[in-house]
């Protein structure tokens, strides 16, 4: 018997039950007929179409109905996929995390980090005023009261309009210029006792206890501030960006200017 005679023979048996609980069932049995082997039939899969029918006569579920298994299916793959996105996402925070999260803490002062008698610090005489470029850097600022700039940096930086020979005999030249880049680079740095223009595009700086008027540009930049008990007389100006409260003292000694577009601005 081929699979459409046991399909009709299927049909004769189950007159006995009303109409659509007949074609349910001859509509899942049909279903099956796909998942057979070339050598396979219905009536190797379900046995004789009379005793199949007296299971269903009798009340019995032989297989899962189609929309069932449909479901069951469906709910399979609805989990994996919430999985797949649960993982996708605990990817994403960890990376990001990891990415952002900050080295050490760049609030404390006396960090072993900023132990500026590493090797890997370097030490520039600076007299004239400072105006600073960020472009796609990460780039912490810390001040001391000596006339030097100081800085530890992942790749070299630059002295636009500065003399070669005073960045190569940085032990003895000053940089006339006032102008230092920070490109693509993450940097710690110390700034001399003097006003400081400082130009961000697409990074992100951190001040950390300003001890002199500077002032802050920034694009498409994030600033975090760590006042460390500092008072200090703020003028924000930030269209476009999210900027948190901060305590203004207009008698402070020091000001801070910021102008943001597209930008945050923060607490450390």
């Amino acid at each position: 018997m081929n699979n459409q005679q046991y399909m009709k023979a299927l049909e004769k048996a189950l007159m006995g039950l009303d109409k659509k609980s007949r074609e349910e069932i001859l509509m899942e049995i049909r279903s099956h007929i796909e998942e057979l082997g070339e050598d396979q039939s219905l009536g190797d899969r379900f046995g004789p179409a009379s005793e199949l029918a007296q299971k269903y006569l009798e009340g019995e579920q032989v297989v899962v109905p189609l929309t069932k298994r449909a479901a069951k299916v469906g709910g399979k793959i609805m989990s994996g996929v919430g999985l797949t996105i649960l993982l996708f996402v605990l990817i994403v925070g960890i990376t990001t995390w990891w990415l952002s999260a900050d080295e050490f803490n760049y609030a404390d002062e006396n960090a072993p980090e900023l132990a500026v008698n590493s090797s890997n610090w370097k030490d520039l005489p600076w007299s004239s005023p400072i105006h600073i470029n960020v472009d796609q850097s990460e780039v912490v600022f810390y001040w001391h009261d000596e006339q030097s700039m100081r800085w530890n940096c992942k790749r070299d930086v630059t002295f636009p309009e500065a003399v070669e020979s005073d960045v190569e005999q940085s032990g003895s030249d000053q940089v006339d210029s006032g102008k230092i880049e920070f490109r693509q680079n993450s940097c710690l740095v110390f700034l001399p006792n003097q006003p400081s223009v400082i130009d961000s595009k697409q990074g992100g700086v951190v001040i950390v206890r300003p001890i002199h008027d500077t002032s802050i540009n920034l694009d498409q930049s994030g600033l975090r501030i760590a006042e460390n008990g500092g008072e200090y007389h703020y003028e924000i100006a930030a269209p476009i960006s999210k900027v948190e409260a901060f305590v203004s003292n207009e008698n402070a000694k020091t000001s801070i200017v910021i102008n943001a577009k597209q930008s945050s601005v923060s607490h450390y």
